[in-house]
Protein backbone atom coordinates (compact mmCIF):
# COMPACT_ATOMS: atom_id res chain seq x y z
CA UNK A 1 0.00 0.00 0.00
CA UNK A 2 1.61 3.49 -0.89
CA UNK A 3 0.38 6.63 0.98
CA UNK A 4 1.17 10.39 1.48
CA UNK A 5 1.54 11.78 4.73
CA UNK A 6 -0.02 14.95 4.88
CA UNK A 7 -1.36 17.44 7.88
CA UNK A 8 -4.20 20.59 7.36
CA UNK A 9 -2.79 22.61 10.36
CA UNK A 10 -1.48 20.36 12.47
CA UNK A 11 -4.56 17.49 11.57
CA UNK A 12 -2.55 14.51 10.03
CA UNK A 13 -3.48 11.50 7.62
CA UNK A 14 -2.55 8.91 6.06
CA UNK A 15 -3.82 9.32 2.33
CA UNK A 16 -4.21 6.62 0.34
CA UNK A 17 -4.56 7.06 -3.30
CA UNK A 18 -6.37 4.01 -4.73
CA UNK A 19 -9.61 2.24 -3.04
CA UNK A 20 -8.33 -0.66 -0.15
CA UNK A 21 -10.06 -1.93 2.25
CA UNK A 22 -8.57 -1.28 5.92
CA UNK A 23 -10.61 -2.91 8.96
CA UNK A 24 -10.38 -1.04 12.48
CA UNK A 25 -7.44 -3.06 13.96
CA UNK A 26 -5.38 -1.74 11.25
CA UNK A 27 -6.46 1.53 11.40
CA UNK A 28 -5.47 2.10 14.77
CA UNK A 29 -1.80 0.08 14.05
CA UNK A 30 -1.03 2.34 11.10
CA UNK A 31 -2.08 5.24 12.70
CA UNK A 32 -0.10 4.64 16.10
CA UNK A 33 2.52 7.38 17.00
CA UNK A 34 5.10 4.99 18.35
CA UNK A 35 4.86 1.79 16.58
CA UNK A 36 3.17 3.14 13.19
CA UNK A 37 3.39 5.35 11.02
CA UNK A 38 1.26 8.27 12.83
CA UNK A 39 -1.70 9.52 12.27
CA UNK A 40 -4.75 11.31 13.08
CA UNK A 41 -6.81 9.22 10.38
CA UNK A 42 -6.72 7.65 7.36
CA UNK A 43 -8.43 8.64 4.02
CA UNK A 44 -8.87 6.47 1.25
CA UNK A 45 -9.43 7.66 -2.02
CA UNK A 46 -11.70 5.58 -4.52
CA UNK A 47 -12.32 5.63 -7.92
CA UNK A 48 -13.22 8.91 -9.55
CA UNK A 49 -16.06 9.23 -11.22
CA UNK A 50 -15.54 12.29 -13.68
CA UNK A 51 -13.39 14.85 -11.19
CA UNK A 52 -15.40 13.45 -8.13
CA UNK A 53 -13.03 11.24 -5.53
CA UNK A 54 -15.17 9.13 -2.93
CA UNK A 55 -13.58 8.66 0.41
CA UNK A 56 -13.20 6.89 3.00
CA UNK A 57 -12.05 8.11 6.35
CA UNK A 58 -10.94 6.15 9.43
CA UNK A 59 -10.64 8.00 12.63
CA UNK A 60 -7.04 6.81 14.29
CA UNK A 61 -9.49 5.07 16.97
CA UNK A 62 -10.70 2.53 14.73
CA UNK A 63 -14.05 3.95 13.26
CA UNK A 64 -15.62 5.17 10.38
CA UNK A 65 -15.97 8.98 9.86
CA UNK A 66 -18.51 10.79 8.45
CA UNK A 67 -16.86 13.70 7.07
CA UNK A 68 -13.36 15.09 7.82
CA UNK A 69 -13.14 18.69 6.64
CA UNK A 70 -9.17 18.89 7.47
CA UNK A 71 -8.45 15.50 5.48
CA UNK A 72 -10.50 16.43 2.53
CA UNK A 73 -8.46 19.56 2.13
CA UNK A 74 -5.61 17.40 2.33
CA UNK A 75 -6.59 15.26 -0.04
CA UNK A 76 -8.26 18.14 -2.47
CA UNK A 77 -4.49 19.41 -2.97
CA UNK A 78 -3.21 15.94 -3.48
CA UNK A 79 -5.73 15.05 -6.48
CA UNK A 80 -5.09 18.80 -8.10
CA UNK A 81 -1.74 18.38 -7.66
CA UNK A 82 -1.66 14.40 -8.98
CA UNK A 83 -4.59 15.53 -11.77
CA UNK A 84 -3.89 19.04 -12.26
CA UNK A 85 -6.57 21.51 -12.86
CA UNK A 86 -7.54 24.01 -10.13
CA UNK A 87 -11.06 22.60 -8.38
CA UNK A 88 -12.75 19.00 -8.11
CA UNK A 89 -16.38 18.73 -8.91
CA UNK A 90 -17.33 18.97 -5.12
CA UNK A 91 -20.00 21.09 -6.51
CA UNK A 92 -21.99 20.02 -9.97
CA UNK A 93 -23.67 22.32 -12.89
CA UNK A 94 -27.12 20.36 -12.18
CA UNK A 95 -27.99 17.74 -9.14
CA UNK A 96 -30.77 16.56 -11.36
CA UNK A 97 -28.00 15.27 -13.86
CA UNK A 98 -26.30 13.24 -11.96
CA UNK A 99 -26.37 9.97 -11.04
CA UNK A 100 -26.84 10.12 -7.40
CA UNK A 101 -27.42 6.43 -7.21
CA UNK A 102 -23.90 5.32 -8.76
CA UNK A 103 -22.43 7.74 -6.64
CA UNK A 104 -23.79 6.37 -3.59
CA UNK A 105 -23.21 2.84 -4.91
CA UNK A 106 -19.43 4.07 -4.75
CA UNK A 107 -19.25 5.38 -2.05
CA UNK A 108 -20.84 2.48 -0.50
CA UNK A 109 -18.59 -0.14 -1.65
CA UNK A 110 -15.64 1.75 -0.28
CA UNK A 111 -17.24 2.62 3.34
CA UNK A 112 -19.96 0.80 3.75
CA UNK A 113 -23.80 2.55 3.89
CA UNK A 114 -23.01 6.74 3.56
CA UNK A 115 -25.00 9.49 2.50
CA UNK A 116 -24.23 11.16 -0.33
CA UNK A 117 -24.79 14.58 -2.10
CA UNK A 118 -24.73 16.81 -5.04
CA UNK A 119 -24.86 20.49 -5.10
CA UNK A 120 -24.99 23.31 -6.86
CA UNK A 121 -24.54 27.17 -6.23
CA UNK A 122 -27.16 29.12 -7.75
CA UNK A 123 -26.29 32.45 -6.71
CA UNK A 124 -25.18 34.45 -3.79
CA UNK A 125 -28.38 32.79 -1.63
CA UNK A 126 -29.53 29.72 -3.21
CA UNK A 127 -28.50 26.33 -3.76
CA UNK A 128 -29.73 23.06 -5.42
CA UNK A 129 -29.36 20.17 -3.55
CA UNK A 130 -30.23 16.10 -3.80
CA UNK A 131 -29.41 14.01 -1.10
CA UNK A 132 -28.95 9.76 -1.19
CA UNK A 133 -29.20 9.03 2.45
CA UNK A 134 -27.91 5.65 3.67
CA UNK A 135 -30.58 3.11 4.75
CA UNK A 136 -33.24 5.58 3.12
CA UNK A 137 -32.07 6.18 -1.10
CA UNK A 138 -32.94 8.81 -2.44
CA UNK A 139 -35.12 11.31 0.03
CA UNK A 140 -37.05 14.35 -0.91
CA UNK A 141 -35.68 16.59 1.34
CA UNK A 142 -32.58 16.88 3.90
CA UNK A 143 -31.68 19.36 6.87
CA UNK A 144 -28.80 17.40 7.68
CA UNK A 145 -27.15 17.74 4.19
CA UNK A 146 -28.71 21.26 3.65
CA UNK A 147 -26.26 22.89 6.52
CA UNK A 148 -23.26 21.43 5.48
CA UNK A 149 -23.93 22.21 1.60
CA UNK A 150 -24.22 25.74 2.87
CA UNK A 151 -20.98 25.82 4.98
CA UNK A 152 -19.36 24.39 1.69
CA UNK A 153 -20.66 26.89 -0.28
CA UNK A 154 -19.48 29.71 1.71
CA UNK A 155 -16.27 28.32 2.13
CA UNK A 156 -16.33 28.31 -1.43
CA UNK A 157 -17.27 31.59 -1.85
CA UNK A 158 -20.15 30.69 -3.81
CA UNK A 159 -22.72 31.77 -1.26
CA UNK A 160 -22.19 35.20 0.61
CA UNK A 161 -25.87 35.59 1.86
CA UNK A 162 -26.95 35.38 5.60
CA UNK A 163 -30.42 33.72 4.36
CA UNK A 164 -29.92 30.99 2.22
CA UNK A 165 -32.45 29.09 0.10
CA UNK A 166 -31.75 25.41 -0.47
CA UNK A 167 -33.99 23.76 -3.11
CA UNK A 168 -34.87 20.24 -2.29
CA UNK A 169 -37.10 17.73 -5.10
CA UNK A 170 -39.76 18.41 -2.77
CA UNK A 171 -39.43 22.25 -2.17
CA UNK A 172 -37.11 24.48 0.02
CA UNK A 173 -35.63 24.77 3.33
CA UNK A 174 -33.92 28.17 4.95
CA UNK A 175 -30.58 27.63 6.25
CA UNK A 176 -29.74 30.74 7.95
CA UNK A 177 -25.25 30.70 9.09
CA UNK A 178 -24.84 32.18 12.20
CA UNK A 179 -20.82 32.26 12.73
CA UNK A 180 -20.68 28.22 14.30
CA UNK A 181 -24.59 27.88 14.55
CA UNK A 182 -26.64 27.28 11.59
CA UNK A 183 -30.02 27.65 11.61
CA UNK A 184 -32.92 25.48 9.44
CA UNK A 185 -36.59 26.74 8.89
CA UNK A 186 -39.19 25.37 6.64
CA UNK A 187 -42.51 23.28 7.15
CA UNK A 188 -43.51 20.59 9.40
CA UNK A 189 -46.76 19.16 8.88
CA UNK A 190 -49.01 16.34 10.56
CA UNK A 191 -49.86 13.93 7.82
CA UNK A 192 -52.12 11.47 10.03
CA UNK A 193 -53.12 9.82 13.27
CA UNK A 194 -54.41 6.47 13.66
CA UNK A 195 -54.96 3.82 15.92
CA UNK A 196 -54.79 -0.22 15.30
Amino acid sequence: MRFTKMHGRGDDFIVVDEPVTIDAPRARALCDRHVGIGADGIVIIGAPIGRRWPLVIHNSDGSVADVCGNGSRCVALHLLDRHGGDEGEIFVADPGREDLIALATASAALAGPANVAVVAAQGAGELALRVHKRGVAETLACGTGSCPAVAAAIARGDVTSDTVRVKLPSGTLIVRPRGERYELAGPAEYVFQGEL
